[in-house]
């Protein structure tokens, strides 16, 4: 196996879980369960140095997995809002925190520190982050912002990079972990947006009870006197 042919079916198992995920709307009935450890039963998390995070997150931004989470995820949700333009604003509130880059890379950089030590990490996001690494993921962009897919042209130093990665230690590990990574990021891909779904779901009703609460006051301020 080698990085490039893995890369197409794992963009499509991005694409593939964020439109199986559904955006709610006002009118959707109950929110689905999204379950966390309590503090009393999750495991205690390991520890990494500081060096060893800022190599893993350079990975994550550097693979773009941030803009695979957020674009799909935007795009349904500016369908959810066309589809309910009185709550638009409610959604715009309850989901920007979660399509900030930075909310991503929090969530996924102590998964790439615990799959690879801080040598391997710094060298996958030197890959990532050359001209190869920038060519595969701008063409997974360009897929996901609804572009035509595109053989990818290499320069004749651009294929000597690729294949010296991918006999390296580092790019084999890379290569070994690539299935754990579809299923993580699909896995982070779910979970985070049933728990959009559920904290909108949540906030709607609080609104709906203010906003009926205001209205009972209102009119009782309004009713003539007995």
């Amino acid at each position: 196996m080698t990085i490039q042919k893995f890369l197409p079916p794992f963009l499509f198992a991005c694409m593939l879980t964020a439109a199986q995920a559904q955006t709610p709307t006002a009118s959707t009935a109950t929110p689905a369960v999204f379950d966390t450890p309590t503090a009393a039963s999750a495991p205690a998390a390991p520890t990494y140095t500081a060096e060893h995070l800022a190599a893993a997150e350079r990975i994550v931004y550097a693979m773009a997995l941030p803009e695979r989470f957020i674009l799909p995820s935007k795009a349904m949700i500016k369908l959810s809002e066309e589809r309910d333009a009185d709550n638009a604003a409610l959604m715009e509130t309850v989901f920007n925190s979660y399509l900030e880059k930075k909310y991503t890379a929090d969530k996924l950089t102590p998964y790439f520190a615990s799959r690879f030590d801080l040598g391997t990490c710094r060298q996958i996001a030197t890959f990532w982050e050359g001209p190869v690494g920038k060519k595969l993921v701008k063409a997974q962009i360009n897929i996901l912002n609804g572009g035509e897919p595109k053989p990818i042209m290499y320069t004749r130093k651009e294929k000597a990079i690729l294949k010296q990665f991918e006999t390296s230690p580092a790019g084999q590990a890379m290569l070994a972990a690539l299935p754990d990574i579809e299923e993580t990021f699909a896995d982070y891909t779910s979970d985070t947006q049933k728990k959009m779904r559920e904290v909108f779901l949540r906030e709607l009703e609080r609104h709906l009870k203010s906003k009926a609460a205001a209205s009972a006051t209102s009119a009782a301020s309004s009713a003539p006197a007995q």
